[in-house]
């Protein structure tokens, strides 16, 4: 039961696989993927929740030659709720939700991020996040 032991082991393991990334395009192949979310998993299970497990997650699926599968991202859905004023975490799911093409979650976390943002920079953070999404389709006109 050493949560904090489990992440700092994947941390090594995510420094290692960067400096020699086996997957295309200079990016984290599924077995180093693999092999540094398998730590993370332990200690996301282990009390208490830590904001630095998700945080590690979501740089993982950044740095992943494959995308993450829908039940991943809702593990990073699973620590914006554990921990909803850490911007750095809404942040890094707002933008993994872009690029998996939801796009109505990742507008849900980036206004969550504008609400609980602590000042300008962080607000415009998650507006250069909202002006990647396309735009809001028009609502339809009303019938009489």
């Amino acid at each position: 039961m050493r949560p904090r032991a489990y992440l700092e082991l994947a941390r090594l393991r995510l420094d290692e696989s960067l400096a020699a990334p086996a997957g295309a395009d200079g990016k984290l192949s599924p077995a180093q993927v693999a092999a540094i979310l398998d730590p993370l998993y332990t200690a996301r299970a282990q009390p208490p929740p830590m904001p630095e497990v998700y945080a590690l997650i979501a740089k993982v699926w950044r740095h992943s030659a494959s995308p993450p599968k829908p039940e991943h991202l809702n593990i990073l859905l699973e620590g914006t709720l554990f921990f909803p004023k850490d911007t750095d975490l809404i942040s890094q799911a707002a933008g993994l939700m872009i690029q998996s093409g939801d796009h109505q979650m990742a507008q849900k976390l980036i206004n969550l991020g504008i609400t609980v943002s602590p000042d300008t920079a962080t607000r415009a953070r998650f507006e250069s996040l909202q002006a990647q999404l396309p735009p809001a389709p028009a609502p339809a006109a009303g019938r009489n």
